[in-house]
């Protein structure tokens, strides 16, 4: 069986997980905090992920290594 990792931040609630860039619509306040991680780096709001052909934070980001 195969799986995918995401760590579950402190202070997530809910049980869907959605990219930033839909945050930024339906939940501009929780946008708006987690936006702060990206304050120095406000490049890769913008950036593009070429093998998607979308933007960096339109991605959900996984791993296949558990995190242990």
């Amino acid at each position: 069986m195969e799986y995918l990792y995401h760590q579950i931040p402190k202070n997530m609630f809910g049980t869907l997980l959605y990219p930033l860039n839909v945050l930024k619509e339906t939940h501009p306040e929780i946008y708006a905090e987690h936006a702060k991680k990206y304050v120095g780096r406000e490049q890769l709001l913008t950036a593009t992920v070429p093998p998607l052909n979308c933007l960096w934070n339109d991605v959900l980001h996984f791993t296949a290594i558990a995190p242990r």
